[in-house]
């Protein structure tokens, strides 16, 4: 929800920018808003992933469109490493949607900490989740000012995925 975004911007003290998409146009949109920040001055594009080529790809494709460069900071580290490191530096990440065809929904609303990383591994589950296995948002760490507040209304199966829902 819209919410949970405007208070994540709002403990970071960053604006919070969005843009309306479907999955047909969000290419075009993304290079859109892209568009708008070279216009501002910024000329770079900070991305997350660790290590699908396909991403990072259309991450430089995408900036490139808007002559912009694509950064990508965790770029070949180890997965392992990359989320040892952010629990190591507390960041608190709360999984939020799981692949049901990859792991039990009972994962849901789980801290990713330092046992959870040990039980996933033991599982066969990447402890990142770059294999679409689940998706986490980040609710409070050191560039945080105060941690989000997740107010968890159930749970919401859709295909093979199952979400938190969350107000």
């Amino acid at each position: 929800p819209l919410r949970i975004l405007e208070q994540q911007a709002a403990s970071l003290g960053v604006p919070l920018v969005t843009g309306a998409s479907s999955w047909e146009d969000y290419e075009r949109v993304f290079i859109g808003q892209l568009r708008e920040f070279k216009a501002k001055g910024i000329e770079v594009g900070v991305f997350g992933d660790i290590d699908l080529e396909e991403h990072r790809k259309w991450q430089e494709n995408a900036c490139a469109a808007a002559e912009m460069r694509a950064y990508l900071p965790l770029w070949g580290k180890s997965r392992q490493r990359v989320v040892a490191e952010l629990v190591d530096l507390g960041f608190q990440a709360v999984i939020v949607a799981v692949n049901e065809e990859k792991m039990d929904r009972r994962y849901l609303g789980r801290v990713l900490d330092k046992p959870l990383m040990s039980e996933l591994a033991a599982a066969g589950i990447d402890v990142a989740g770059e294999n679409g296995e689940f998706h986490t948002i980040i609710t409070a760490g050191p560039l945080f000012r105060f941690p989000l507040d997740l107010k968890i209304k159930g749970l919401k199966p859709v295909e093979q995925h199952c979400f938190l829902e969350l107000d």
